[in-house]
């Protein structure tokens, strides 16, 4: 029996002295990257950095916090996060965002509010700590753009991941409902209902880089190959759904081609009419164009091109072909 009891008590100070020697290793290593980051060019602070979680976790929380990549160009600041790993499964994170956050990029500013916005990140245990999947969960999303552009949804989930033995492929997938898109109509609004009821994206994206470490902390991998499996979005009695591929040419431009069917086209149409998103000179053409395409049927088929740097939805010449990877 005192044996029994030597090893339990011996096991537990091990145990003990090991999640001590890891919770301030932790803390060290976040708190010299935030110096190293600084150093390299970021903005990169934050107010308090703690370790807590004994024994069988590192919860690590970080308050009033501030990340600006000047790389990528992104940026992200909140009230707080939360990092919660195992103590003995460090490559596997959970981080909760705690209150508001403010995410920029070259295009956008938005501020995010949620009752739950949490991301699963699990990375291989190597020194480049290569992304092996995301997954993200937020519920009772409002965003507010910097432009008084508002909009919100009920609950989104987001997965990105590794294909298994193609090391630049990478599987997204988005799931989105009850979405109000916050669109304010140029015209006599559409019979659409405020909120969009779902939208599901799957698609994979060949980069010209592994998602690591190193892309983080530098600039993001860029696209170059995009193979849309699946696309869908439900509004009231319009009905989207859409596949196909398209390569990135190295400016960033999309060539190839989506094959986008349309349920309800008349209802598509005065969306387009009222949202005003059309080229004004390429507005009334289009219009046209669709109506006449639509007068046989109300569901219709059509091919989405990106070529020679210009978009046709059809016969319809839509204007320039749109870019991504643009810092």
């Amino acid at each position: 029996m005192r044996k029994l009891l030597f090893l339990v008590i011996l096991a537990a100070s091990l145990w003990g002295g090991y999640w001590f020697i890891g919770a301030s290793a932790k803390n060290i290593a976040l708190t010299e990257w935030f110096k190293t980051q600084t150093a390299r060019g970021w903005t990169a602070q934050y107010d308090t950095l703690n370790v807590r979680g004994f024994p069988n976790r590192f919860d690590t929380t970080i308050t009033d916090y501030l990340l600006e990549n000047p790389f990528a160009r992104w940026g992200l600041q909140g009230d707080a996060l939360k990092i919660a790993a195992l103590s003995y499964k460090p490559n596997h994170v959970i981080i909760s965002f705690q209150g508001e956050q403010t995410l920029s990029t070259p295009q956008l500013v938005a501020r995010l509010n949620a009752r739950t916005l949490r991301a699963s990140v699990v990375v291989e245990p190597s020194v480049d700590l290569s992304l092996e999947r995301v997954r993200l969960e937020a519920a009772n999303m409002e965003i507010q753009g910097g432009t008084g552009w508002e909009a919100a949804f009920d609950f989104a989930y987001l997965a990105f991941e590794k294909v298994t033995d193609s090391p630049l492929d990478y599987r997204f997938g988005l799931s989105l409902s009850a979405f109000n898109p916050g669109i304010r109509w140029q015209g006599t609004p559409p019979d659409l209902p405020r909120l969009i009821q779902s939208i599901a994206i799957d698609s994979t994206t060949t980069y010209d880089a592994p998602w690591d470490r190193l892309s983080f902390e530098t600039r993001p991998p860029r696209a170059r190959h995009i193979s849309l499996q699946s696309f869908a979005l439900q509004w009231g009695e319009l009905g989207l759904t859409a596949q196909g591929e398209v390569d990135v040419l190295a400016d960033g431009t999309l060539d190839g081609e989506i094959s986008l069917r349309i349920e309800n086209v008349r209802l598509a149409i005065a969306a387009l009419r009222a949202a005003g998103v059309l080229e004004p000179n390429l507005a009334g053409g289009t219009i046209a164009a669709l109506t006449q395409l639509a007068a046989r049927g109300n569901t219709l088929t059509l091919p989405l091109r990106f070529n020679n740097r210009r978009t046709r939805l059809g016969p319809i010449n839509l204007g320039p072909a749109p870019q991504i990877n643009r810092r």
